[in-house]
């Protein structure tokens, strides 16, 4: 077998326990999963669906932190199933990139959705903005949840995850993480 085709195995099998951690999710393991599939380097990095800017919660460095982000999903996400099989891996050296896609699959009962926008609508009406951007993301929010709980209660949706994996002493492990999903129309989130 040849070197490169040695080290592809070696990133399907990372990419195989990555998403053996999150089928079985654990809470036990969390800690011993980041281990597993992180460097051990405080600049690793993993930025999660929600992340917007480096302050944000999902945008995460360190062990620490990755669990903390680890445990989240582990707790509160979807299932999560890679098409590691679609993978585009290519290499530079001891440092690999992986591009690939996935799905979450989520079941969310309706009376549980408006129950959750009510409670962002409660929390919007404490922000510090003007009244008409309040009123402008209450409704924005509400049509959202109106839509998509007219589409049923199970939710598919798309993801991406980029990689950058390094080969420290014949193992590979991750040092950045990205997950996205990918929107049809303008970002959801802008700057003012």
């Amino acid at each position: 077998m040849h070197k490169q085709d040695q080290e592809r195995n070696q990133i399907i099998s990372l990419l195989q326990r990555i998403q053996k951690g999150y089928t079985e999710r654990d809470l036990d393991q969390v800690q011993s999963f980041v281990e597993d599939v992180f460097l051990k380097e405080q600049d690793i990095l993993v930025i999660g669906t929600s992340a917007v800017t480096p302050e944000s919660s999902e945008w995460c460095f360190g062990y620490e932190e990755i669990a903390k982000i680890i445990e989240d999903d582990w707790k509160y996400w979807g299932d999560l199933k890679l098409n590691i099989d679609d993978a585009h891996i290519s290499f530079h050296g001891d440092v690999s990139f992986i591009a690939m896609t996935g799905v979450v699959y989520e079941k969310i009962q309706r009376e549980s959705y408006y129950n959750y926008r009510l409670s962002l609508i409660e929390k919007k009406l404490k922000d510090e903005i003007s009244p008409k951007r309040k009123r402008l993301e209450i409704i924005h929010g509400t049509a959202d949840t109106l839509l998509e709980t007219t589409k049923g209660e199970d939710y598919h949706w798309p993801l991406r995850l980029s990689m950058q994996a390094v080969n420290k002493e014949g193992v590979w492990k991750i040092k950045q993480m990205h997950f996205s999903y990918p929107v049809t129309f303008y970002p959801p989130v802008r700057l003012e």
